[in-house]
């Protein structure tokens, strides 16, 4: 979870379940209610669906945040800068093996069958 340990992650758990647990009753108690005394028949999936989407966002909302952990400051010297962004070249397109790939007809059109590779230097 978030990043934790498993230990850490059971002990949050434990921590944030009172506060899970009332949010889980404020939704679901009155969603059930209303779904099994005012919903018909044909709708109470949909309906349970809606409330479950609904709240996946409130629990999201609730437990989504991340933690902001302090970090120091990095330095570099101006060497290690300019190997850090150096990015490499492109590859030269101009010269070197080419490949083409033709089916079993030589038309290079796709069906499934064998397919000829062919590795030519120009």
């Amino acid at each position: 979870m978030e990043g934790r340990d498993p230990i850490e992650s059971i002990k949050k758990s434990f921590v944030d379940l009172p506060e899970n647990v009332k949010a889980c009753w404020a939704v679901w108690v009155p969603a059930q209610l209303i779904n099994f005394s005012v919903v018909p028949h044909h709708l109470r999936i949909p309906f349970v669906a809606l409330v479950s989407f609904l709240w996946t966002i409130i629990i999201s909302g609730m437990r989504g945040r991340l933690e902001v952990k302090e970090t120091k400051p990095v330095t570099m010297t101006s060497e290690q800068m300019s190997q850090a962004v150096r990015m490499p070249s492109a590859p030269s397109f101009a010269s070197g093996p080419v490949v083409s790939a033709t089916g079993p007809t030589g038309t290079g059109a796709p069906h499934s069958g064998h397919t000829n590779v062919a590795v030519t230097q120009s």
